[in-house]
């Protein structure tokens, strides 16, 4: 495992938006979910790279190192997306 949030070896950058239906999935699954927020992950894409582009494997390594920043990098929690429904229905 990965140092970071709470010893996680995962990570899913936005969690809120695109990355929700693989954070909730993870989450049945009794996994821990780092959300890294999508201008992190982009900030450290650009000091990697000198770009901003997305691409899979820049994706990847730069929401590993991001989710390894757990003071801006948050855990998703199972309420978090009950709420979301509570708010839609």
């Amino acid at each position: 495992m990965g140092a970071g949030v709470a010893g996680a070896g995962l990570a899913v950058e936005g969690a809120g938006g695109l990355g929700d239906l693989l954070a909730r999935q993870l989450l049945s699954a009794g996994e821990r979910v780092p959300d890294v927020p999508s201008e992190l992950a982009a900030r450290v894409r650009l000091l990697a790279t000198g770009d901003v582009s997305k691409n899979d494997p820049s994706d990847a390594r730069s929401v590993a190192v991001a989710a390894l920043r757990p003071a801006r990098v948050r855990e998703v929690r199972r309420d978090d997306h009950a709420a979301v429904l509570k708010v839609g229905s």
